[in-house]
């Protein structure tokens, strides 16, 4: 039996070593996962869980995929409740507190007042973070990470500050890698002028139609 089974969600990644390893040491044996939160960000993470219990349940990575790419679709929804249901049970509170006497929680409100800097700091980073285009967060994943630095930033400066200094250091190594990868993006524009159309550094160079700008991989040259 496995307490706090969401940290096993990601083994279908073959990176995720810990997760993996207790896969195949507990290949052919009875397992019970237990987790409050079996989906969090991806779906793929209850693929990983159900295939932590049973790899036939839904095939392998790529059919689940194509299976469950949409389940806006209502056949496609069905489908994936009925191939869970002999493998995923899921329990209510209310449907265990005639066994469970869970801590009664009350809440105490605290009138808090942010200083002038911590007020300057939350709006700065709102600013950034409703940039139409953000390099720093990926674009699959943006949404989600924006809310998680919102509550850091609501809770204290010092609870946003390594999220920050991550998103710098992650920028920072992007345009290393760019600047050692050949011509500038200056160069590449003044090329594509030339009216030849060819790929530099592995980038594709192409005009876009609507304006004067011009496509290097994520950069705009102009």
């Amino acid at each position: 039996m496995i307490d706090e089974a969401h940290r096993l969600r990601n083994v279908y990644k073959p990176s995720n070593v810990i997760a993996n390893t207790l896969k195949l040491a507990l290949a052919g044996k009875d397992k019970l996962l237990l987790t409050a939160t079996p989906l969090q960000n991806s779906l793929l993470e209850l693929f990983g869980l159900v295939s932590f219990i049973d790899e036939h349940t839904f095939g392998d990575l790529q059919s689940f995929r194509e299976q469950f790419a949409n389940l806006s679709q209502e056949q496609v929804f069905q489908t994936l409740k009925a191939r869970l249901k002999p493998v995923c049970h899921r329990t209510l509170r209310r449907q265990v507190l005639p066994y469970i006497k869970y801590t009664k929680r009350l809440p105490l409100v605290q009138e808090f007042t942010p200083e002038e800097s911590e007020d300057r700091l939350y709006h700065l980073v709102s600013e950034y973070l409703q940039r139409e285009n953000l390099y720093a967060l990926p674009a699959s994943q943006r949404s989600l990470i924006t809310l998680v630095l919102r509550k850091l930033l609501a809770s204290s400066t010092f609870a946003i500050a390594g999220a920050l200094t991550s998103m710098s250091n992650r920028l920072k190594t992007k345009l290393r890698r760019q600047e050692s990868s050949g011509a500038t993006c200056a160069e590449h524009a003044t090329r594509v002028r030339k009216g030849r159309r060819f790929r530099t550094c592995g980038y594709a160079i192409s005009p876009r139609e609507d304006t004067r700008v011009w496509s290097c991989g994520s950069q705009y040259c102009i």
